[in-house]
């Protein structure tokens, strides 16, 4: 048998609860948690919990204020054993406010599931009670949204890490979207038309030139010149395309009351050309796209 007695109670003094989020609305939110802490406290077996008047008669006497055994180890230290109490408890909260137009979008914080967006920018998701500290917010909604990262193009969820420091306020907006819509923007290098005109002249006769990272981290250069000219049978087109220093050089006649196209394809940057000559003014259409990019690659 032990020679000395087994402590089997352990005594507890609960200091309270402050909100350390700079908007006050969320004030309430620490009576809620207040309450459920002492409920669970006092219901458990070998916990003796130090009633409120011995706590602030102590404090009185020793002119010190809750906030004061918070910010102060030693006087946490000098209060514990005044009291007699082996633990001191006291909670800090904050809150997160997230904007998501996204209707009913999982969101999760620290990998654990806390709720839906709202589906309303203007009424966001509230995560409550949360200490200060790193944590990672997630929205995840199936296969078809969340972000791209580039240049590799992978698929994912939208998250976010940050530090949460007391006395701050962390309001994210979330950034999820429809992959193909972010397909389009990474795929299309160049899609416009125009009319052959004095309005467009300048437009047409300007050297486009665009610079990207392909999904192996190289970067790729494209440069294209239509260098549009006026003949007897109507517009003729002399492009010079360019990726990455390897050149071709096209010609594109229009024809009238009718359309005309050409193609060519330099390494992963495919050019298509057509000149629309059924109207009045001749109708120029370009598109210059990567063709390591397409619409529903994140479904295979």
């Amino acid at each position: 048998m032990s020679l000395y007695a087994q402590k089997t109670e352990i005594k507890v003094a609960f200091i309270g609860i402050r909100n350390l989020d700079i908007d006050p609305r969320t004030d309430y939110v620490g009576g809620i948690i207040q309450g459920l802490i002492l409920y669970d406290l006092t219901r458990a077996p070998g916990v003796i919990l130090v009633d409120r008047y011995s706590l602030d008669k102590v404090l009185r006497e020793q002119e010190l204020q809750l906030s004061g055994l918070i910010d102060n180890t030693d006087n946490s230290v000098k209060v514990g054993k005044l009291l007699g109490a082996d633990f001191l408890v006291f909670i800090d909260y904050i809150t997160i406010v997230l904007h998501s137009r996204l209707i009913r979008a999982e969101i999760f914080l620290d990998g654990k599931f806390v709720g839906y967006t709202t589906g309303n920018i203007t009424e966001p998701f509230i995560i409550e009670k949360v200490k200060p500290g790193k944590h990672t917010v997630r929205v995840h909604l199936g296969k078809a949204f969340g972000i791209i990262k580039l240049p590799e193009v992978i698929f994912m969820d939208w998250s976010i890490e940050f530090d949460l420091a007391p006395g701050e306020r962390e309001v994210l907006r979330d950034e999820t979207t429809d992959f193909n819509s972010l397909l389009y923007e990474i795929q299309n290098l160049r899609y416009e038309g125009f009319y052959w005109n004095e309005k467009y002249r300048a437009k047409v006769e300007a050297l486009w030139q665009k610079t990207f990272v392909d999904r192996n981290g190289k970067e790729i250069s494209v440069s294209l010149a239509l260098n549009p000219a006026n003949t007897a049978s109507g517009l003729v087109l002399s492009p010079i395309f360019i990726v990455n220093g390897e050149k071709r050089t096209m010609t594109l006649v229009a024809k009238n009351n009718d359309t005309v196209q050409l193609e060519a394809v330099i390494g992963i940057v495919k050019l298509v050309i057509s000149i629309d000559q059924r109207y009045n003014d001749p109708y120029i259409h370009v598109s210059i796209e990567r063709t390591d990019i397409w619409q529903g690659m994140f479904m295979e």
